[in-house]
């Protein structure tokens, strides 16, 4: 598990979390954002570059900012190899390769050698109705097949989105 986060109840930025290898990348968790009751205005960027096959669990870039001017951070999976991210519920929603912001969530790029499979992935504004947003794009590139879960470029809980985001899928 790799957290990049604001502790307590202050407010910060959390950091980048960057994993490199030739071979294969192995993680419970990488979440650059609020885990413990901060306000994080801006969460980090999340990348993921193995030469062989990527296993995640919960995966994600959050900023819980309720007011407006949160941003999240983007999130790239780069895969020789299969990129499988089936994990647990997080914070605010399923955030398996998610990029949840509170004004503007990231990106969410996941792109295989070989095939995709996972449960949820969501680039979303997050706010309450008072907020506008914008949610992120997903691109889902593999050779192989994807099998993919919730697939959510949009609102999820009455935040009013001023822009929704694309979401590409493009298989072998």
């Amino acid at each position: 598990t790799l957290l990049s986060s604001v502790a307590g109840t202050g407010t910060g930025n959390a950091g980048n979390i960057t994993l490199r290898a030739l071979g294969n990348i192995q993680a419970s968790a990488l979440q650059a954002a609020d885990l413990v009751g901060a306000t994080v205005i801006n969460g980090g960027n999340v990348t993921v570059d193995a030469g062989g096959d990527i296993t995640i669990g919960t995966l994600g870039s959050i900023s819980t900012r309720s007011t407006s001017g949160g941003k999240a951070g983007e999130v790239l999976l780069k895969s020789g190899g299969s990129i499988t991210a089936l994990g647990t519920t997080g914070i605010n929603t399923s955030v398996i390769g998610s990029s949840v912001g509170g004004s503007q969530a990231g990106n969410v790029t996941f792109q295989a050698g070989t095939t995709i499979n996972t449960d949820a992935v969501i680039g979303a504004s997050i706010n309450s109705s008072t907020v506008t947003g914008n949610a992120g794009n997903i691109t889902l590139r593999a050779l192989g097949n994807i099998q993919a879960g919730a697939l959510q470029a949009a609102d999820l809980v009455g935040a009013t989105v001023i822009n929704g985001g694309n979401v590409t899928v493009d298989a072998g």
